[in-house]
């Protein structure tokens, strides 16, 4: 049989943890049953390490078929991956939805719902992770400062709404951009690189699919707003606002 297990004192995890939480600080101010949701792949650091035992393994060879082994390997991650959610954040927030397994990485979109924001923020102080001042909280709600939330997908500028269809590329990239400070250049190849490792295997493809998904949502954001919220270079893009 194989067990897995999530090592909650591994740098990696910790790393992940404070990840988590920084995350939902972004989305401040907190209030109970507000949903969140935070991407991960599992080759895509930060992400929780996951220890594994077996004993199919004698004399150097699995004594069951290959597939059988990494169809339970899958199983047994899965499971450990969920587990550590629900323990580790119990009484902070609330795991709503399994993680998905694609061949054999963990990764998907996890949704969570706010139970306690005093103990969310008492967890970023003992994890060290910044907590915006109420002055920050309201230069958030700023309409001039571009928001973007994603429960559902929207951008929110000036007044206006603007959807963005879920899970589609320009989530990803919305999700990325407002990471990322007003200014700051994203190049083409990291985020096409975070979004889906596999597009970078031909990299003026995979520059392009980006470039046009950006493109994209400025003609949405420009007939909204009446202006685009990217500005496009070369090999990089820049939110202005």
């Amino acid at each position: 049989m194989i067990k897995a297990t999530v090592e909650e004192e591994a740098p990696e995890t910790q790393k992940y943890v404070k990840h988590v939480l920084a995350e939902f600080v972004r989305h401040a101010p907190l209030s109970k049953g507000k949903k969140i949701e935070i991407k991960v792949i599992e080759n895509l650091p930060p992400f929780p390490e996951i220890a594994e035992e077996t004993d199919y393994y004698q004399a150097g060879r699995l004594t069951i078929p290959d597939a059988d082994y990494e169809r339970e390997r899958r199983e047994v991650r899965t499971a450990a991956f969920n587990t550590y959610h629900e323990k580790r954040f119990k009484g902070l927030f609330s795991f709503l939805n399994p993680s998905e397994v694609v061949g054999n990485v963990l990764r998907g979109t996890l949704k969570f719902a706010v139970v306690s924001p005093d103990k969310i923020y008492a967890e970023c102080n003992k994890c060290e992770v910044p907590i915006p001042n109420k002055d920050e909280v309201l230069k958030e709600t700023d309409p001039a400062i571009a928001k973007f939330y994603n429960d559902p997908p929207r951008i929110m500028w000036n007044g206006a709404i603007v959807p963005i269809k879920y899970n589609s590329r320009q989530h990803d990239i919305c999700n990325i951009a407002f990471q990322t400070p007003v200014n700051d250049f994203i190049s083409w190849d990291d985020i096409a690189e975070k979004i889906d490792p596999v597009i970078t295997h031909n990299i003026s493809k995979g520059r392009r699919s980006i470039r046009y998904a950006v493109w994209r949502i400025n003609l949405k954001v420009k007939e909204k707003c009446g202006k685009p919220l990217f500005a496009l270079k070369d090999k990089s893009f820049y939110r202005v606002a």
